[in-house]
């Protein structure tokens, strides 16, 4: 049963970081549609659309790096999935039905090759070495790099944020600028026509 424990437990962990990156991925995309966008000018001031240009390619550049690290990330830990799932489990479990659609042997053939079965999973899924005294290190590194990948996403995250803000107090600082140029272009236009 402790061995049921640790398949699971693993490819629970190699999941949880698929669907944590996933939904990352899902919220980059939708921040590059939603916020590197140059609004056009606005009552005629290019230098809003200057300014939020010289923004946004800053952004760009960043939010390019994080979409290329995550869709590296993605794509290792998809293969990590089709590895267990194909390689692994599936050709296990075949030699498995193999055995028991056969009828060979009692049942402590059919539990022997059970053991073998679970031996094999757990020694192929958890990347389990043969060597004495480090049968674990690359399992160790694995989840070091699972751990990489959380936080990478979580620090995604808190960037987005920040990018959201930028823009945003860029965006305000401009119609707050525009406001005020209009409201004295306004004044200046009145005094001139009425003199």
């Amino acid at each position: 049963m402790i061995k049921y424990l640790k398949l699971f437990n693993h490819l629970w962990k190699i999941k949880r970081v698929e669907s944590t990156l996933s939904a990352g991925w899902m919220r980059i995309a939708g921040g590059a549609r939603t916020f590197l966008r140059v609004p056009g000018i606005v009552f005629g001031l290019v230098l809003r659309c200057l300014i939020l240009t010289a923004v946004q390619t800053e952004l760009n550049s960043e939010w390019h790096q994080v979409q290329l690290v995550m869709a590296e990330m993605i794509h290792f830990i998809r293969q990590m999935e089709a590895y267990c799932q194909l390689e692994v489990i599936e050709g296990s479990w075949k030699i498995l039905l193999d055995f028991v659609q056969k009828k060979d042997g009692d049942l402590d053939a059919l539990i022997e090759t059970h053991r073998a079965y679970l031996d094999r999973m757990v020694k192929k899924v958890l990347l389990l070495s043969p060597k004495h005294g480090r049968e674990e290190n690359l399992l160790n590194q694995v989840r070091e790099l699972f751990s990489t990948i959380l936080q990478f996403r979580e620090a995604t995250v808190k960037w987005l944020i920040i990018a959201c803000i930028s823009i945003c107090l860029t965006n305000l600082r401009m119609t707050s600028t525009t406001t005020v140029y209009r409201s004295q272009h306004d004044v200046t236009q009145n005094e001139t026509s009425n003199a």
